[in-house]
């Protein structure tokens, strides 16, 4: 704020009026009188982070009702899913449609400060929890997709195989970032859309899971600045 003040007065040569060039004694004879010193502004306050609440609300699934439940997949503390890799099968599945479909997913956590998020760890919802499921090994992992810096995944779109499983994987950010994943495949033939409500966004996922993953449902809360 200093500077500017001063670079106000250098770029307009403001002496005052009556000034002589004397020390700053003007001209009457009068006592000069100081200027008065600036004051700085507060500084701004430190950015916040976002707090999940603690009574998430479903969000709709992708998939369908096969397999068994599994633990949901929840980051510690202030952490929520922020990003995505997904294992999906290397050949079609002949008892499914004959289409690739999810095997496992590995979720990013981070935390949201400002507009920063900081990276934590990769938890990892796997399947194959039943016996005869070799055509679902060994499949092919993408890349791992994460959205923006400061924004949490709000909705993810899939494609179901038949009555279960699905492929054709793309998550939406809250800054309005879609991440697709072209591994998972592009079928259309039963598209689903799960999304959590406006003002929340996803800090769980509960998964049902056989051979493959059958499906993957999203757990949204609002995040509250702290």
């Amino acid at each position: 704020m200093y500077r500017g003040a001063f670079l106000v007065v250098a770029a307009c040569g403001f002496r005052g009026p009556g000034l002589a060039g004397d020390g700053g004694r003007p001209d009457d004879g009068t006592a000069a009188v100081d200027a008065q010193p600036t004051i700085d502004a507060a500084p701004d306050a430190p950015p916040c982070t976002q707090h999940p609440s603690a009574t998430p609300t479903a969000g709709g699934a992708v998939g369908g009702g096969g397999g068994s439940q599994q633990p949901a997949i929840a980051c510690a503390g202030n952490g929520i899913p922020v990003g995505l890799a997904i294992d999906v099968t290397q050949a079609p599945l002949g008892n499914h449609n004959n289409q690739t479909g999810v095997v496992a997913i590995h979720v990013r956590c981070g935390t949201l400060v400002g507009t920063t998020t900081f990276l934590g760890e990769l938890l990892t919802s796997p399947g194959g929890t039943t016996t005869n499921c070799m055509p679902y090994f060994a499949p092919v992992q993408s890349a791992e997709m994460l959205c923006p810096p400061g924004a949490a995944i709000v909705a993810i779109d899939g494609n179901e195989l038949d009555v279960s499983l699905y492929n054709s994987v793309v998550v939406s950010c809250s800054d309005g970032t879609k991440l697709p994943f072209p591994t998972t495949g592009a079928y259309t033939n039963l598209p689903q859309h799960a999304a959590c409500a406006a003002g929340t966004a996803v800090v769980a996922f509960d998964v049902r899971a056989g051979c493959g993953q059958d499906q993957l449902a999203l757990e949204c809360a609002a995040l509250t600045c702290q």
